[in-house]
């Protein structure tokens, strides 16, 4: 089973041999029990949604949106060594500073979703960034809304890609290809790729509710 902290690394904080397998039994049952503590501070600072309904997954991994860090395997594996002493000499210092630890660092990592679902930072890479007109770019876009069609305009206007709709697929990703307007100007342009399928946002007594629009930016130089 595969929990948040890694118990070969914990086994190893504990100063026990690698051929020491005399507690994994107990740590497999303490992880499962981080896991668990771990997923619901999760859902208490994330909520049950993100910013386009989509529902969060946990535990979080490397696919995930959010993902899981480094920084929260680090501050897992403190917490199951924490839980293992806790457990099994009454000793609950490591535990509680590992618990403060993790709470500090959901803060600083997640601390602006407070109040509303977590934002995506939605991005996209181009390739090449230079070119002459009709130069074929590889867009690949990250982070959008999941099975989102999104919409890819150079300086304003709005290009036909391939393949098309240009549509996210479950994890917010999608790589397509265009290419560079044939009356493009040389100097710089700006592509963008825009999301349309935010949740509805209340920006003000008298503003009502507005679409959330998520989108990247990228310079392109036309030779």
């Amino acid at each position: 089973m595969t929990h948040y902290p890694t118990i070969d690394t914990v086994k190893k904080r504990l100063r026990l041999p690698e051929n020491d397998f005399s507690i994994d039994d107990d740590l497999e049952i303490y992880g499962s029990e981080v896991d668990e503590w771990i997923n619901r501070e999760l859902r208490k600072k994330l909520g049950e949604h993100d910013e386009y309904n989509d529902p969060f997954v946990f535990p979080l991994t490397d696919t995930t949106n959010p993902a899981i860090t480094e920084d929260l395997r680090h501050r897992a594996d403190y917490l199951l060594e924490g839980k293992f002493r806790l457990e099994t000499t009454n000793d609950p210092v490591i535990w509680d500073y590992a618990k403060a630890d993790f709470m500090e660092y959901l803060d600083e990592e997640f601390g602006w979703t407070e109040g509303r679902g977590f934002r995506r930072d939605p991005s996209f890479t181009i390739t090449p960034d230079n070119g002459t007109v009709s130069t074929t770019i590889t867009v690949v876009a990250s982070n959008y809304g999941a099975n989102e069609e999104l919409d890819l305009k150079f300086d304003g206007t709005a290009q036909t890609t391939t393949p098309t709709p240009m549509v996210t697929d479950s994890n917010g990703t999608v790589t397509v290809t265009f290419d560079i307007p044939t009356d493009a100007e040389a100097g710089s342009s700006k592509i963008k790729v825009v999301g349309n399928t935010g949740i509805a946002e209340n920006r003000g007594a008298n503003s009502g509710k507005n679409k959330l629009k998520t989108f990247g930016e990228r310079r392109f130089r036309v030779t």
